[in-house]
Parts: C-alpha cells; sequence; structure tokens
C-alpha cells in the first residue's frame, strides 16, 4: 500500500533522485577550471553534470581503472603528469609542471577537472601558479591554498618549497599559447 501526503497539511512527499557526491575536495578555480581529489564511482554522476572536456592527473602511480573508464566512456581527454609530492625544484618535475600549466591555460581543454589523490598538495600547487597569474598577492594565495589543503606540509598540502616556487614564478616569462588563453587572463 502506498502512503499519500496531504499537501493541504504542508507535509512534502519524499522525492527520490539519485545523489550528486563532488569528488573530496572539490572546487571551482575558476569557470570550467575544477580541482578535486581523485575521483571516484560515486563522484562520477556529479562529474557527469559539468560536461568536462578533460581531466588533469598530477600523480606519480598510473590513473586507476575505474576513473580511466569514466575518461574513455565519456570521450574526456586525459592528461598525466607525474608531480605528485616530488620536488618541485627537479628540473624534470619543474618541466612537468610546466608542460601541465600549458594544458590549463588552453581553453580548448576546458571545462576541465585537475586532481591528485586527495586534492591538496599537486592540485593546489597548480591552482596557486593560476593565481600568480591572476596578479593576487601571494597572502591570498597561500590562504586559498590553505583551505583546500591545510598550513603547510603538515597538512599535506604545499610546503615551504612550493611556496618559494610560487613566488619566485615569473609569468611574463612562461611561454604558452596566448591564442586560446582564457578569458579570465
Amino acid at each position: 500500500m502506498s502512503k499519500t501526503f496531504p499537501m493541504s497539511l504542508g507535509i512534502i512527499p519524499p522525492f527520490e533522485s539519485p545523489s550528486l557526491v563532488p569528488p573530496i575536495t572539490f572546487g571551482l578555480v575558476e569557470p570550467s577550471i575544477y580541482r578535486s581529489g581523485h575521483p571516484n564511482s560515486k563522484s562520477f554522476p556529479y562529474l557527469e553534470t559539468l560536461n568536462l572536456k578533460s581531466i588533469m592527473y598530477l600523480e606519480d602511480e598510473d590513473l586507476r581503472p575505474d576513473v580511466s573508464s569514466f575518461a574513455t566512456n565519456n570521450n574526456l581527454a586525459t592528461f598525466h603528469f607525474r608531480i605528485g609530492e616530488n620536488d618541485v625544484w627537479d628540473s624534470e618535475v619543474t618541466k612537468r609542471v610546466e608542460d601541465a600549466l600549458r594544458v590549463l591555460l588552453d581553453k580548448q581543454n576546458y571545462p576541465i577537472l585537475i586532481f591528485c589523490n586527495l586534492g591538496k598538495a599537486a592540485t593546489t600547487l597548480l591552482a596557486s601558479l593560476l593565481r600568480v597569474f591572476q596578479n593576487w598577492s601571494l597572502t591570498s594565495i597561500y590562504s586559498e591554498g590553505d583551505r583546500f589543503a591545510g598550513v603547510g606540509s603538515e597538512g599535506g598540502g604545499v610546503g615551504l618549497g612550493e611556496r618559494e616556487f610560487i613566488a619566485v614564478f615569473e609569468p611574463e616569462k612562461f611561454k604558452f599559447d596566448v591564442a586560446n588563453k582564457p578569458n579570465w587572463l
């Protein structure tokens, strides 16, 4: 027997819909650029609502099979830069960070989700470098990073070495395809 809910009493019948669960530490960096921790099958329906064109994974290990399948099934371009928690001052890691930035500064890849395992260290580093392009103050950049990643490396976020890297980064010397730069830049 089904229950009836008299609307005149102000009782609203239960609404059955699928839950939309974003990935851990999900957030908007700029319109069409999203950040998070590693997505899982529970977050896939939410990610589908974003109409992503690309995903960018920033860890050393391979992309998990379920996320790889999600990307394939949704025709997403997949970028993988092995940044992880490596020393950003190492020339190979610096090159990977710069290559990842070039992808992020190309609006042809939007909407894009950038993520590392927890959405903290590598993801915060890249989001912070985008803020340098936007001429944010270092205090604002670090504050935003701390909200997502915790304070310093103890919270799993960017440590002193990464903060120094952000502070000395010179966007005016960075080469990328300006023909496809985002409107907010």
